[in-house]
Formats: structure tokens, sequence, C-alpha cells
């Protein structure tokens, strides 16, 4: 099992449906909770393998995910 956390900034909220298909998609699940940057992710993933591929997903989506 995967966990990855990270947090969506308040200026890519217009994201937050394309990054829950994407959990969807990959078999991921989720808790979210809001922050005073934005929304806080956990997404817990039984399989390595879909988890990398969601990870990279997420990259190419938020490029500057980890600058928050």
């Amino acid at each position: 099992m995967t966990t990855n956390t990270f947090t969506i900034p308040d200026s890519y909220q217009n994201k937050k449906l394309i990054v829950n298909q994407l959990i969807n998609k990959y078999e991921g699940d989720y808790t979210t909770f809001e922050t005073k940057d934005g929304t806080a992710y956990s997404v817990d993933f039984e399989n390595d393998a879909e988890s990398s591929k969601f990870m990279e997903k997420l990259n190419a989506l938020i490029p500057d995910l980890y600058k928050y």
C-alpha cells in the first residue's frame, strides 16, 4: 500500500474534479480536509504501480504541486 499526501492550493481549485476522477481511475481511497492554503488530500493505493501512474498524471496536471 502507498499513501500520497498533497495540498491543492486555492488557485487550482478548478482542477479538484479532475484530481478526484484520477483518484477513482487509479482506484485510490482518499480523504480531504480544508487548510488555510487549499484542500489537503491523503490518498491510499493498494497497488504501488497505480499510485505511480496517478502521481505522474497529477504532476502533469499541477506541475508546481509540491511548492505549496
